[in-house]
């Protein structure tokens, strides 16, 4: 999931370690693209892959 939101983006995973509860990256950015911009694109669209793969879950998290 992460590496087609980065392929989209043209972003570089170098390199990435998940760990309990979240995963530590490596990335080369391209200059256009700044470090918050690309976390905020990958935060709100990972939470809509994982919403879409699991509707249940909305349900039970969003509606709180």
């Amino acid at each position: 999931m992460l590496r087609k939101l980065c392929k989209h983006k043209v972003v570089e995973i170098i390199e990435a370690n998940p760990c309990k509860g979240d995963i530590n990256m490596l990335v080369s950015i391209p200059p256009k693209l700044s470090v918050s911009q690309f976390m905020g694109y990958i935060n709100g669209k990972s939470l809509l892959m994982i919403f879409d793969r699991n509707a249940n879950l909305k349900y039970k998290y969003v509606n709180r």
